[in-house]
């Protein structure tokens, strides 16, 4: 194409920008004929620009977190993503992928963006790693007698009397078959676990049969002067969620319709700031109780065990997946992230 105006032995291009890179020639003419010069190539260098600004996040211990950047520039830039100012080892491309995160994680990110022109830097990133996730017990191992934990606490529980094949397909990965008998997972008593004031216990259940007295999925209460916080079904074909106000009385919402069968995720709320308690079956709000909800809860000296009371009965018939604590009082939209696992 034809510049116009552009007849002399020089041509002077003036503030070049990125849609004057091209290939030029020019055709030299007179009356016995023309001929064509080589090819030149214009490159126009174009410093980087960020498009979109990585965003800041909020997760629970365990998640994964992407950061990434939208950048343009010619030549195509390279990046290098930073955690406090300092190189991130091997973090070289526009997104950045931290997977079980950590408190350690927590901190403020950026990308420097750079090509041959320049390089400009992102706004920062701040993530925050909520440590309010206590207790998550995946349940996702294929065989052995230890639960992993999967929070910051790192309170592995122990398998107890199970026996045959208990390592299952579970809600997601793998889940524990309890037998109804006498099998359990004991976690222990750590300081980190006894808790006076907010929580948030949650769990998938994929129960076998219904029994004659309640059973528990995860506990940390006994009898009549050992009580404490429950997570359960009971005999009336109730979802129930227990606190213990003294060491001898429980109180908590109880919901109906246990299923059979199938994958049911359960979760338990006390909010002592109301106080209130709620229990939601499958993200969905079934009860909330206010009536004799105390302001802390009695911290009962007994371990935390899965699937059973940690030293009575109370044994679950049924699949056991992805349990967790919180020592904190959930919405019902983390509550439904949690379900869904994603954050908190």
């Amino acid at each position: 194409m034809n510049i116009s105006g552009a007849t002399s032995t020089t041509l002077n291009l003036t503030s070049v920008q990125a849609s004057d890179a091209g290939t030029y020639i020019v055709v030299v003419t007179n009356s016995a004929g023309s001929v064509t010069s080589d090819n030149a190539t214009l490159t126009v260098n174009v410093p980087p620009a960020i498009t979109t600004q990585p965003a800041s996040q909020t997760v629970s211990v365990g998640a994964n977190v992407n950061f990434s950047v939208v950048a343009t520039g010619s030549p195509a830039p390279t990046y290098q993503w930073k955690k406090g100012g300092t190189n991130i080892t091997g973090a070289t491309s526009d997104t950045l992928n931290l997977t079980n995160v950590q408190t350690s994680d927590a901190g403020n990110y950026t990308v420097v963006v750079t090509n041959v022109a320049g390089s400009v830097t992102s706004n920062t990133a701040v993530l925050t790693v909520d440590a309010s996730l206590v207790g998550w017990w995946k349940l996702d191992e294929t065989s052995g007698t230890t639960a992993a934990d999967s929070s910051d606490s790192g309170f592995d529980g122990t398998l107890q009397n199970f026996s045959g094949t208990y390592w299952v397909a579970g809600h997601t990965g793998n889940a524990l078959d309890f037998d109804g008998s006498n099998d359990r997972v004991v976690v222990g008593n750590p300081t980190v676990l006894q808790l006076t004031g907010a929580v948030t216990l949650a769990a998938w259940v994929n129960l076998d049969s219904i029994a004659d007295s309640s059973r528990s999925i995860i506990s940390k209460g006994g009898g009549s002067g050992a009580r404490g916080w429950e997570l359960l079904t009971e005999s009336n074909n109730k979802w129930s969620f227990w606190i213990a106000s003294n060491s001898s009385t429980l109180v908590g919402p109880s919901v109906t319709g246990v299923s059979l069968g199938t994958w049911v995720h359960v979760a338990g709320v006390y909010d002592p700031s109301v106080p209130v308690m709620r229990i939601y079956i499958n993200g969905v709000l079934g009860a909330e109780q206010t009536t004799g909800v105390p302001t802390s809860m009695y911290n009962s000296a007994h371990d935390v065990a899965i699937g059973a009371r940690p030293t009575s009965g109370n044994n679950v018939n049924g699949r056991i997946d992805d349990v967790r604590i919180y020592k904190r009082a959930l919405s019902a939209a983390e509550v439904s992230a949690v379900m869904n696992s994603t954050n908190p």
